[in-house]
């Protein structure tokens, strides 16, 4: 109850479920990029591309987003 009163003060009384559900959908999106980041060296090795080939796949997928 309580908790759910602090979440009521920051909306300012309108419903929190659609804050909520914004905001597991943004963290879904953020960590989806950090997974890529971090793992392109891995794909890098795996496939043997260089950095033109890096590069060219971040452009597709950045066209495709």
């Amino acid at each position: 109850m309580i908790e759910r009163l602090r979440l009521s003060r920051i909306t300012d009384g309108a419903p929190v479920l659609p804050l909520v559900i914004l905001f597991g959908l943004n963290a879904v999106d953020e960590l989806d990029r950090a997974a890529f980041n971090i793992l392109i060296p891995e794909i890098r090795d795996h496939f043997n591309v260089g950095l033109d080939g890096i590069l060219a796949l971040l452009g597709v997928v950045t066209l495709l987003a």
